[in-house]
């Protein structure tokens, strides 16, 4: 689609999601990133307010201390060959999102690195099924033994979310206003707390908007910099140029404030043009409920579209 206006209708008439996201209902439930049409609708109204642009500026300091431990972390392979950095920056993100989206200290949650286990080998699975499209067929998924472990795997996610939940709500009681990073911004998590409370929300779906989160939040940042740091790798000029950037609007050793964003150009560029070649997301797919007429043709009802 190149028209504007095309899009325009598009986006507002095809809003189910694929079957194969089905598959995650088991552990998301009917979250942001899996429900369709109006439950879509109603929990993305919802939820917006906690991704405004004000909101992202509050994360500043937060983002300039992790990213300091990342390069700490980093360091000691500088001038040894080449390493594998992608382990290193799962954990950052995670310990991100977790401060920033729920107030807590991942290392406090003793279960940090059963869930991020637990969650890449979940994903994988549900990769299989998609590829391999005998193991959509019930009884075939359970006589191979894929599906006990798939009740076992979400079991010890939703163990960890019921841990977050259950430290926040305590936290709540307490009148604890500050988060464990004493940042001062409202986390994710104590907005879906309060729509709970204000009766937009069920427990039920503050548990599943919390995995939603969890996952989604940690696995696309930490894959997007994996591919842009390989990316960098591969075209040293742009390195170079990147640096140059970011050594004339910070200094030697400066942190990043809200001000600098607008001057930092071609790290901008750079970034988007990362998301552009390897998203860490490469397709939507989108699946038709009715005819729909566009400016030169139409989509017919039950087609699949990749957005």
């Amino acid at each position: 689609i190149t028209d504007p206006e095309d899009a325009l209708t598009a986006a507002k008439s095809c809003i189910r999601r694929h079957y194969a996201m089905e598959f995650a209902k088991v552990w998301q439930g009917n979250s942001v990133t899996i429900a369709s049409g109006e439950t879509w609708k109603r929990h993305r109204k919802l939820l917006n307010p906690a991704f405004s642009l004000p909101v992202i500026h509050g994360f500043i300091d937060m983002f300039n201390s992790q990213a300091k431990k990342l390069l700490d972390e980093i360091e000691p392979h500088v001038g040894k060959g080449p390493f594998d950095h992608s382990t290193y920056l799962v954990t950052n993100s995670f310990e991100t999102l977790c401060a920033g989206t729920f107030g807590i200290d991942a290392i406090s949650l003793k279960q940090h690195e059963q869930y991020l286990q637990s969650a890449y080998e979940l994903i994988n699975l549900f990769k299989d099924k998609l590829f391999k499209v005998w193991l959509q067929i019930d009884f075939i998924y359970k006589l191979t033994g894929l599906k006990k472990k798939e009740d076992q795997l979400v079991e010890k996610l939703h163990s960890v979310t019921k841990s977050v939940l259950q430290w926040k709500n305590i936290a709540r009681e307490n009148e604890v206003t500050t988060n464990t990073s004493g940042l001062n911004y409202k986390p994710f998590l104590d907005l879906l707390l309060d729509l709970s409370a204000d009766g937009a929300l069920t427990e039920k779906e503050v548990r599943e908007q919390t995995e939603a989160i969890l996952t989604t939040g940690y696995e696309t940042t930490s894959n997007q910099l994996t591919f842009l740091m390989m990316l960098l790798g591969a075209h040293p000029q742009v390195q170079e140029k990147l640096y140059e950037e970011l050594v004339a609007v910070l200094g030697s050793d400066r942190d990043v404030g809200k001000d600098d964003l607008n001057k930092l150009v071609y790290t901008n560029a750079v970034i988007m043009e990362s998301l552009r070649v390897l998203p860490t997301i490469p397709m939507i797919l989108r699946c038709v409920d009715q005819d729909v007429k566009l400016s030169n043709y139409f989509f017919l009802k039950n087609i699949c579209l990749d957005a």
